[in-house]
């Protein structure tokens, strides 16, 4: 059965339906967008361009080179990109010493370390791009943006002065601090989360009896990717979170974040915004094989009742409770 064909945007918005019109439309970043997700080799297949198809998807973003190996295949000068494929290596090896998160990695190609890099995407027609660094310069006048900052809260300046403005120009800016928006810092939230819970805001594993077998800090590298891809679903990195709780088997997770609860894993995975929660309650209060949290996000009321609750949190469940109410009181109003 035939693939479903679908349209390529590349220049200027403009949505490509052949292989001509993509090299007459050609834009570097969104080529590596297109090729980081699978959709181009997916797009090629489904136009029956079988040989350029074949050729890209043997292609490795490891590959230093493999930025104009695209180009060779789809037929496209990108000579002035040759640049592109030596940064993209020094991004990667940046990346890596600030984390061993793939799912961080492998979004190097459209992630900005400095204010080049930012112009260089920009002029490359991407449309997501990833901050790592203190501060960027976002433009107001090019629309249609999402932003989203990654091991760290870059600082943005943009010519605008809410959240309103960003909204009429279809940009989009996380995880980022901007003039108008409170923010608190990581650090501020670690101190917090020690304070409440009397803790060393050690990450804890914690084993079938509910106590403390080890903490997160002695777990192999993989062992720690397993576990925050299980958590966060790659939507966090180890440096934007305040407190992680695993079970020993490393199936069930609860985490605070920088900006969200979650819970990951056996549990279902849930994350839920600070500032979106109403209140938290205990649905059966000191009950401890019973324990529940009843969370109330506007209109939306989850409910989570299971001995997996029991498994991360143990016999003092109804205790910490309090606890992550008192917490969550206070940030979500931060």
């Amino acid at each position: 059965m035939a693939k479903k064909t679908f349209e390529l945007e590349l220049k200027d918005g403009f949505k490509v339906k052949t292989l001509e019109e993509l090299r007459e439309h050609f834009s570097m970043g969104r080529i590596i967008e297109y090729f980081r997700t699978g959709q181009l080799v997916e797009w090629l297949e489904a136009m029956f361009y079988e040989d350029e198809a074949e050729i890209i998807s043997k292609i490795s973003t490891d590959d230093k080179h493999f930025a104009e190996k695209i180009c060779m295949a789809l037929d496209v000068d990108c000579a002035d990109d040759l640049e592109v494929s030596q940064r993209l290596k020094e991004k990667k090896n940046f990346l890596r010493e600030k984390t061993t998160d793939e799912n961080i990695i492998e979004k190097a190609a459209i992630t900005a370390l400095n204010q080049r890099d930012l112009a260089d995407l920009i002029h490359m027609d991407c449309k997501t791009i990833y901050l790592c660094g203190e501060i960027f310069n976002v433009p107001i006048n090019v629309q249609n943006m999402n932003y989203i900052g990654i091991l760290s809260t870059p600082k943005i300046k943009i010519k605008a002065n809410s959240d309103e403005e960003l909204e009429a120009n279809n940009i989009i800016i996380k995880n980022c601090k901007l003039s108008w928006r409170k923010t608190v810092s990581l650090e501020e939230l670690k101190s917090l989360f020690k304070k409440i819970f009397n803790s060393n805001g050690a990450w804890e594993i914690i084993g079938k009896d509910g106590k403390t077998v080890q903490n997160y800090d002695k777990l192999s590298d993989n062992e720690k990717a397993i576990a925050l891809k299980m958590v966060f679903q790659g939507k966090y990195s180890e440096n934007q979170i305040v407190y992680l709780r695993l079970t020993e088997d490393l199936t069930s997770g609860f985490a605070f974040t920088i900006d969200s609860v979650c819970f990951g894993g056996l549990i279902g995975n849930y994350l839920f915004k600070y500032k979106k929660i109403s209140k938290i309650e205990n649905i059966n209060q000191g009950i401890s094989s019973e324990f529940a949290y009843k969370f109330y996000l506007n209109d939306i009321i989850f409910n989570k009742t299971s001995s997996i609750l029991i498994n991360l949190f143990g016999n003092t469940a109804s205790d910490i409770y309090y606890k992550i109410k008192d917490y969550l009181n206070v940030v979500k109003n931060l």
